[in-house]
């Protein structure tokens, strides 16, 4: 490279980064395209040796950390070493010079080329040891010790990462490897640089505090095992500290540091003292080894916490606050409530806790995202409470009323303040996740003092219920009422679910008389603060009101609680809650029935009124749902006069919300509820008839619409799409022979028609063919043996016969389409593709999937009598699926999982079909499996389907060879197109199984025999190549495991052959992964 091209690259990296015009910076990348190469890094070391243009240099250095990344392989030894040597040289000569985020980016290449190498050469493992000699050691020059933290930094980072393209195998290897050789080193480091810095923290620089805290902490974050790359801190409650660091690590001086730091240190390193301290805090118990040098590292961590929590030192910054909220909540997962208590300073550190946990509920403004942590602490301490033995007491029960209590007033006065905000603050109550989270632990504290906590509750209720119960008789509803309103629908919400995740922590058997009585109070509350709603809800407009409808939803949460522990057969006869109810409620709650009765009015109730709010009918849905599918509460149910008219007037009429086009997927879910209660005693047709009768009615006004473009209107779609998703749902309930042949008389042929006309004048709407296709794939389906026809019964070959029409009718369409736009850019590809096109191919893959393998058709004759329903069908969604491309189907995991499950039964019993197609679209579905056996992005259980397809067509192509068969002949054809195709899947199984994770071990097995015996050379070729690449001294031990691989095996597929072969490989793959 001469100077004038070195100008040239100057300028193209100054208008990549600085161009204002698009264009511009288009063609500055493409021109700068040919540098972006492996073979080009050579010249690209020489213009950074050569300019001083920062532009240019990270330009240089983001291209060598993206080469380095994506072409590793194609990268030689030589010049991974030169590179590494040049980068080195870079950094620290040039370094204190270069802007800060030129040398990120240069000790970022650096530190991701030494990970990739470090198990191929000792020079990638000196990096420590050189950046310790060149930028640490008697170093005087601060930015020398900055830029030596930041690699020793950054090289942790790159470490403890997995890499991509690299299996968790090889990312072991390599964290173990570094975490023996240097890691403890480091920390080290750290930990003099830290001893500095105490000494005198004003007359360090601050990118060495930063560097060296962060040092600290990425040595003790690091993932010791290797099997918890992401996030392991956080993940995982113990820190595996490695043997040889116990020295250090249990001296007390060590962890004093970082405690003297904290105070010592503004925000965000003082938090990062902190942060350190909690892995001190989480620090394996097997590290001690005696039990008293584990009591006094307890000690030394809760002197350490008293002294902050005496002095408030560093809580009034937020970030400060939650990680020290942190460390108080990992207390309790490392030591036992023994160990705890048995701490001198324990009566103090329990005091203060409380105290400092009190005051953060009280200033819940400035403290909310640490609640979580605290709410852990106090319900672990308390959980193990039943465990501890011995005479020192715990005083839990001295703190825990108060702690509860001041939990609850909190978010009194936070549903107050949400409101007065004027949509200024969040609500917690519509994050889910959050709300779930603190009534996970609020019930375990509250049951430990139930006599103070419900009494406390119900106090603080019954005030805010009278005064929203004396709201309901105002005629006018002013700004300040409606705001009023609010504030009282949000408090009583709030106070609703913290009862609802009390009554639900009640476990049968443990409680007392007196908490079954209290949970009768709650429930008794909570059933007139939902007769008061529905006093509410006719006020006007009080259905659009967000807040009622989260004191709708927070009374369902209690009404699921309440199902879950109180309504079932072992629950219902001895419970005190029942007569408690009637006691409190009086006539109308005589028994357990009468209660339930209660709850279906009131999901009923709501399913009524809430038909705009898809939220509230999906979950009254859901608990209708769970209420049916109990043995006993199902039972309990079919026998309230309100659920047998259910049963018979379920219509729009009296479910207005089935008429909302809103709600039109709960239609679904309704009818699957309805159903298992018509089907959880045996079933009359009659009886079958008079529930269907509803549907019946919609069926045949459509089918009386003669008219396609009256057919095609608004109204008639919407009721179409209705009838579907119901049909869908009883479809879903038809579990049993009986059941499902009650659907199949009902459908057949009466009701056939209406889908068929629904697919002509709609095929090209997604939003009727997608429930009429999943109608149909529920169907088709032969889930627990359901359909089973009489031997003398056509209806199997019907059933199929008719899913194959419908299939003709939906795929013939798309497939005119797609020749029409195929040409289009917005045709293929995208979210809308996916939307439009692969949901409902996808669907289609699953109608034939599972009719193939139902085993309610006997093919054999269908073709014997020339009926070509099965060719047709097959046809259509083959083509169907030619249009998606691989990497559609390697990137939709529906498309991808309903493809390759297809593709595995059409391989398995019909070849012979897939032998006819043309030699295009065979290869196309062949190299879609060699793309899916080699994938890092499908599941699982779709690359299993691949791999198993793979393999029934090597062993067609097996047999029909040895029969010389026309199959045999028209595979030779198609496979003389791409005669590597067979080798080419045979090394990337090899590949899998020496170098990968490999989880589907058998799955893999299954084709590799029939690869092997087909392409003897090629497996030759392969071991010659494999054994060849290693060094002479393990040479002999690979050759021996290939032989252990063919050890006994016979050149024939018999199920005894593969059975040996896939034991063969079993230990065939540990003995080469003990060479490799």
């Amino acid at each position: 490279m001469n100077d004038d091209q070195l100008r040239m690259v100057n300028q193209l990296c100054q208008t990549l980064f600085q161009s204002p015009d698009a264009s511009q910076r288009t063609q500055a990348e493409q021109q700068l395209a040919a540098l972006s190469k492996p073979e080009s890094i050579a010249q690209l070391t020489y213009i950074v040796d050569h300019s001083t243009e920062p532009y240019t240099c990270f330009f240089v250095s983001t291209t060598i950390l993206r080469l380095v990344t994506d072409s590793w392989n194609a990268i030689s030894p030589e010049q991974k070493l030169e590179l590494r040597q040049w980068l080195f040289a870079v950094v620290a000569g040039r370094g204190a010079q270069m802007e800060r985020h030129n040398v990120a980016q240069m000790v970022s290449a650096l530190c991701r080329l030494t990970k990739l190498g470090w198990l191929d050469h000792p020079m990638f493992q000196e990096l420590p040891a050189d950046v310790h000699r060149v930028f640490l050691q008697g170093a005087s020059n601060q930015d020398l010790v900055v830029i030596g933290l930041m690699v020793l930094n950054q090289l942790i980072l790159e470490v403890n990462q997995v890499a991509a393209k690299r299996t968790l195998t090889q990312h072991r290897k390599t964290s173990v490897a570094f975490r023996d050789a240097c890691l403890f080193d480091i920390f080290k480091t750290a930990l003099v640089t830290l001893e500095t810095i105490r000494r005198d923290p004003t007359s360090v620089d601050p990118r060495v505090v930063e560097q060296g805290l962060g040092l600290a902490l990425a040595c003790l974050t690091f993932d010791f095992v290797g099997i918890f790359p992401d996030d392991s801190s956080d993940d995982v409650g113990t820190v595996q500290i490695p043997s040889n660091w116990r020295p250090v690590m249990i001296d007390p001086a060590t962890m004093q540091l970082f405690w003297d730091l904290y105070p010592a240190l503004r925000a965000p390193r003082s938090t990062e003292c902190l942060k350190s301290i909690v892995q001190f805090a989480s620090v394996r118990r097997s590290l001690f080894n005696t039990e008293e040098e584990r009591q006094q590292w307890l000690s030394h961590i809760l002197s350490g916490i008293l002294c902050v929590l005496k002095n408030r030192s560093g809580l009034d910054n937020p970030e400060n606050y939650h990680e020290f909220c942190r460390l108080l909540s990992r207390i309790k997962p490392n030591y036992q409530l023994s160990e705890l208590v048995s701490a001198e300073s324990y009566a103090e550190w329990i005091e203060l806790s409380a105290r400092f946990t009190v005051e953060s509920f009280i200033n819940w403004q400035v403290t909310s995202s640490s609640h979580y942590f605290l709410l852990a602490l106090w319900s672990r301490l308390i959980s193990a409470q039943p465990y501890l033995k011995g005479e020192k007491p715990s005083r839990l029960e001295s703190y825990v009323p108060e702690v509860t209590q001041a939990f609850v007033r909190s978010r009194l006065e936070l549903a107050q303040a949400v409101v007065q905000s004027g949509g200024g603050m969040e609500d917690p109550l519509d994050d889910a996740e959050m709300l779930l989270s603190q009534l996970e632990s609020v019930p375990v504290l509250a049951r430990s003092c139930y006599e103070k906590v419900g009494p406390y509750l119900l106090s603080l209720v019954n005030p805010v219920l009278q005064e929203y119960q004396s709201g309901l008789q105002l005629q006018q509803i002013t700004q300040e009422v409606h705001i009023k309103f609010q504030i009282l629908e949000s408090q009583l919400a709030w106070l609703t679910y913290i009862m609802g995740a009390i009554v639900g922590h009640h476990v049968s058997g443990s409680s007392s008389v007196e908490a079954e009585k209290t949970d009768g109070d709650t429930t008794a509350c909570v059933f007139t603060i939902a007769r008061t709603v529905q006093a509410r809800q006719l006020m006007p407009g009080a259905l659009q009101s967000e807040s009622l409808q989260r004191l709708e939803s927070a009374i369902l949460y209690f009404l699921q609680s309440f199902r879950k522990v109180y309504v079932g057969e072992s629950s219902m006869p001895c419970s005190k809650v029942y007569p408690r109810l009637h006691e409190l409620l009086g006539e109308g709650m005589e028994d357990h029935m009468a209660v339930l009765g209660f709850i279906v009015n009131h999901m009923v109730h709501n399913l009524k009124v809430w038909r705009e709010c898809p939220r509230l009918i999906g979950e009254t849905l859901g608990l209708f749902c769970d209420l049916s599918s109990g043995y006993s509460s199902g039972r309990f149910l079919l026998k309230l006069e309100s659920l047998r008219y259910m049963m018979q007037h379920h219509n729009s009429q009296e479910f207005p919300f089935l008429d909302h086009p809103i709600n039109l997927k709960a239609r679904t879910k309704f009818y699957k509820t309805l159903a298992n209660l018509l089907f959880m005693e045996t079933v009359a047709e009659g009886a079958f008839e008079q529930f269907m009768l509803p549907l019946k009615q919609v069926c045949l006004q459509l089918q009386s619409i003669q008219q396609p473009e009256s057919f095609a209107q608004p109204n008639v779609k919407q009721a179409a799409v209705g009838v579907l998703r119901d049909l869908r749902g009883v479809c879903a309930s038809c579990v049993n022979k009986h059941t499902y042949s009650l659907l199949f008389e009902w459908m057949f042929p009466a009701h056939m028609e209406l889908i068929h006309r629904c697919c002509q004048v709609y095929g090209h709407d997604p939003d009727v063919t997608t429930p009429l296709l999943k109608l149909l794939a529920d169907f088709v389906h032969n889930r627990s043996q359901r359909i089973l026809f009489e031997s003398s019964s056509p209806n199997g070959i019907l059933l199929f016969k008719e899913s194959s029409k419908l299939l003709l009718m939906y795929g013939e369409p798309r497939l005119l389409a797609h020749a029409q736009n195929q040409n289009n850019p917005g045709w293929n590809g995208g979210q809308q593709a996916y939307q439009l096109r692969y949901k409902g191919y996808s669907i289609c893959m699953n109608v034939l999937a599972r009719s193939l393998s139902g085993g309610y058709c006997n093919f054999g004759a269908m073709t014997h009598y020339k009926d070509d329903a099965l060719d047709r069908a097959v046809d259509v969604v083959i083509k169907l699926a030619l249009t998606v491309p691989v990497d559609d189907l390697l990137g939709y995991p529906k498309v991808g999982m309903a493809y390759y499950s297809l593709m595995e039964i059409l391989y398995a019993d019909h070849c012979q079909l897939l032998c006819n197609l043309d030699t295009p679209a065979f290869l196309h579905l062949a190299h879609s499996l060699e793309e899916a056996v080699r994938s890092i992005e499908l599941n699982r259980q779709s690359v299993c389907s691949a791999t198993a397809a793979v393999g029934h067509l090597a062993s067609f192509y097996m047999v029909q060879s040895q029969k010389n068969s026309q199959y045999a002949a028209r595979l030779n054809q198609h496979i003389g197109q791409d005669p590597d195709l067979f080798p080419r899947v045979l090394n990337s199984i090899f590949n899998v199984v020496l170098f990968e994770e490999c989880a589907n071990q058998w799955s893999m097995s299954r084709p590799m025999l029939p690869l092997i015996l087909i392409n003897p050379n090629f497996y030759n070729d392969y071991k010659g190549k494999l054994i060849g690449s290693l060094p002479p001294e393990r040479q002999m031990k690979m050759a021996e495991a290939f032989e252990k691989l063919m050890e006994g095996i016979e050149k024939t597929l018999e199920p005894k052959n593969r059975d040996k072969f896939t034991q063969n490989l079993t230990t065939f793959r540990h003995l080469a992964k003990a060479v490799l």
